[in-house]
């Protein structure tokens, strides 16, 4: 069957079910009714008024082609039909929410699987994790944080945060970043710098995994790298910005990840003019991998707050 005929008749289908299908607003009234001693009182189980009961009641009474209630007295009574009717409406609603929240648990429960830098998520993602959930509360995250060796794997996860991705020029970044030079204010009282160059008489704090930051800091400043005497290296970041916390020296750094210890005074910016490694923070999708309600919702939550802080 040719492409467009086909898209053609699944729409008459769709169309044809919408149909065949009486208006559910008619339905709820009708049921309402049912199960009520009067139309008033259904009204109020369903927050509307009396007149729009008897108008989604006739509604109901016209697509089945039938009188559903007869009038006694002042009362209008459920006919011997309709009473039979709403009873297999009932089940067959209550086939459909079952339905419906089958698949609605398995979206919630299912955990929505996050690989995430550990310096990103102990410092960015962290603090601001539970607006996630306030807005989302139903959604299950697993997160894993990883460090730069493990940030290759990532087959088992739904969504990926990485920074500098290739192909980086088909996907938009919801987090930019740029590092300066950070130390702790008791460790500025200290130890004072006047120009760049003084800082490389002063203990420096390295990163392993990041093994070109003080050259670019460097070259940023104008200043020629010579190898120091006092440097305390440590594998990853995230010990870094605890030890320039500590005040153990002088320290290259996010400005935007490490915000809150900025606005918190736990560390101060040296020479803010000075800056190097701008970068950004990319949100992937493996290959492979259906985006759900949740996933979808994560991402979205990420572009708002990452473009709202960066």
């Amino acid at each position: 069957m040719p492409a467009a005929l086909k898209t053609h008749t699944l729409v008459n289908k769709k169309r044809m079910l919408m149909r065949e299908l009486p208006p559910l607003s008619a339905l709820r009234a009708f049921l309402a009714a049912c199960q009520s001693d009067s139309f008033s009182e259904a009204a109020e189980k369903l927050n509307v008024t009396h007149g729009v009961i008897s108008k989604q009641v006739q509604v109901a009474e016209t697509w089945f082609g039938a009188t559903l209630f007869e009038r006694k007295g002042s009362r209008r009574v459920a006919t011997p039909y309709a009473l039979t009717l709403a009873q297999e409406l009932t089940q067959a609603l209550e086939g459909v929410s079952d339905v419906a929240l089958r698949h609605r648990n398995v979206m919630v429960s299912h955990p929505l699987r996050i690989s995430v830098p550990a310096s990103f998520c102990l410092y960015w993602l962290m603090p601001r994790i539970a607006q996630f959930y306030q807005q989302y509360p139903d959604v299950n995250l697993r997160i894993d944080s990883a460090v730069s060796s493990e940030q290759e794997s990532t087959g088992r996860y739904d969504l990926v945060i990485r920074r500098q991705p290739d192909a980086i020029s088909q996907i938009k970044p919801f987090f930019c970043d740029h590092s300066t030079l950070l130390a702790s204010p008791g460790f500025i009282s200290c130890h004072p710098v006047s120009v760049p160059q003084d800082v490389l008489s002063e203990a420096c704090i390295e990163t392993l995994t990041r093994p070109r930051s003080w050259t670019k800091w460097c070259e940023a400043a104008g200043i020629k790298h010579v190898p120091r005497s006092s440097v305390h290296r440590f594998d990853h970041f995230y010990v870094t910005a605890e030890a320039i916390k500590a005040g153990l020296g002088f320290g290259i750094g996010p400005v935007n990840l490490l915000q809150n210890s900025l606005q918190k005074g736990d560390i101060q910016i040296v020479f803010p003019d000075i800056i190097t490694d701008a970068y950004c923070y990319y949100a992937l999708t493996p290959v492979g991998v259906q985006k759900t309600v949740a996933h979808r919702a994560f991402e979205s939550w990420l572009f708002s707050t990452g473009n709202a802080a960066g």
